[in-house]
C-alpha cells in the first residue's frame, strides 16, 4: 500500500502464483487490492492498467484472461532482428549472428 502504480507489467504471466492471480483479478475486475493482516481488512482503490506477456496464457484462469485484450506477434524474421538490434543504443555491444 506504498505504492500506487499506474501501470503493471507482468513478463511469463502464467508463472504467476495462484494467490497473485486472484489479487491481479480483483484489481482488473474492480480497481482494488484488498490486504488481510491480524483480522483487519484495508483496501485501495487504483487507476491501474495492466499489460502481461506470456507464452502458454491458455493455463490462465478463463474470467482472467477474459479481462485482456489478446495482441499476438510474429517473430522477426533475422534480417528484423538485426535492423531492430542496430538501433537499440547498447554501446560497447557487437552484434554476431550465427
Amino acid at each position: 500500500f506504498v505504492y500506487e502504480p499506474r501501470f503493471i507489467l507482468i513478463d511469463e504471466v502464467e508463472r504467476l502464483a495462484p494467490e497473485h492471480i486472484g489479487v491481479l483479478n480483483s484489481l482488473m475486475a474492480t480497481g482494488i487490492v484488498s490486504e488481510t493482516k491480524h483480522g483487519k481488512t484495508r483496501e485501495l482503490e487504483l487507476d491501474t492498467r495492466v499489460f502481461a506477456a506470456g507464452i502458454r496464457v491458455e493455463k490462465l484462469p478463463q474470467d482472467l484472461l477474459s479481462r485482456f485484450t489478446k495482441l499476438h506477434f510474429a517473430p522477426y524474421s533475422e534480417q528484423e532482428f538485426i535492423e531492430v538490434s542496430q538501433r537499440m543504443p547498447c554501446s560497447g555491444l557487437t552484434l554476431r549472428m550465427p
